[in-house]
């Protein structure tokens, strides 16, 4: 694997556990609303979803056994300590730290896994390493034409550095990736939340601009201007978070009505399976399968 090849490779591994980073499950009442969406450092946090567990448990099941079927107990036990332990068991992974492994097939870090980007060696893993870089590459090309249509000053200078330096591009898109990820991934299924993250994330860095030029004033009316200014800018910036209270909960909404419809459908099927009449054309016809397989079973 060349070294082009092996940088995306690295950088596809990385993207999974950024990914992964521990995150808030939901919206606390008691927040301010300025505070929506961030950690108490004031970064921001994504909701740690089934799916990203699941996808880190699948990664675990592979490379530590031992370790997934403890959480995978812990789980079923105590789901609220699984998710605190899934959380940090994140935070070391992106640590970093590496320690030799008993068996000596490798350096591996202090929880017994191979670090990210060291896939080792074998069929298997060059496989595995090959679908990975298949999916960063769709990946970079579904962002960058979402980047072409939305920043299109930011797709050129991709493009031109592309040219000149492959990996240098490759990082640069991978952070970009990371500031724009929000924006990228509504604009797949929400459309109109893509345009308030975008407005919000246009009007957050005014808003630090102009705190930037309001500490370093000296002159009183400039800083009247200025604030004044910022006032305007925390005014739209509130009416874009309560809209997107507002589409959060349109699709909260819209999911709980597929629910009520799966769970009618369900409580439908539940009452045709109380009809006594349908449980015996059902328990005779498994009686007659069972009964036939073992009279088609060849004993000589």
């Amino acid at each position: 694997m060349n070294r082009y090849y092996r940088t995306i490779l690295v950088l596809a591994v990385a993207t999974l556990f950024v990914t992964l980073l521990p995150c808030a499950a939901a919206e606390n009442d008691d927040q301010s609303i300025w505070a929506e969406g961030q950690s108490k450092r004031g970064h921001k946090r994504q909701e740690l979803t089934d799916e990203k567990i699941e996808t880190l448990m699948n990664w675990l099941r592979e490379h530590n056994p031992k370790e997934a079927q403890e959480l995978a107990e812990l789980q079923q036990a105590n789901p609220e300590r699984f998710r605190a332990q899934i959380r940090k068991h994140i935070r070391r992974r992106m640590g970093g730290r590496i320690e030799p492994d008993v068996e000596g097939s490798g350096r591996r870090n202090r929880r017994g896994l191979q670090p990210p980007g060291r896939l080792g060696r074998g069929p298997a893993r060059v496989e595995s390493g090959r679908k990975r870089i298949a999916e960063m590459r769709e990946r970079h090309a579904e962002y960058l034409e979402w980047l072409k249509k939305d920043y299109p000053q930011e797709a050129e200078k991709l493009a031109q550095m592309r040219e000149k330096d492959p990996e240098l591009c490759l990082r640069k898109m991978m952070l970009g990736l990371k500031k724009y990820r929000r924006i990228f991934e509504a604009s797949k299924e929400n459309p109109k939340l893509a345009e308030v993250l975008k407005e919000d994330m246009e009007l957050g860095m005014h808003q630090r601009r102009l705190l930037r030029k309001i500490k370093a004033a000296s002159d009183d009316k400039e800083k009247e201007r200025l604030t004044t200014e910022l006032q305007k800018v925390l005014n739209t910036k509130y009416d874009l978070i309560v809209r997107r209270k507002e589409i959060k909960l349109e699709i909260l909404l819209t999911k709980l009505q597929e629910l009520e419809k799966e769970v009618r459908q369900s409580r439908a099927k539940v009452e045709k399976c109380k009809d006594p009449q349908f449980k015996q054309e059902n328990v005779d016809a498994r009686l007659e399968e069972l009964l036939g397989r073992i009279d088609n079973f060849k004993w000589d």
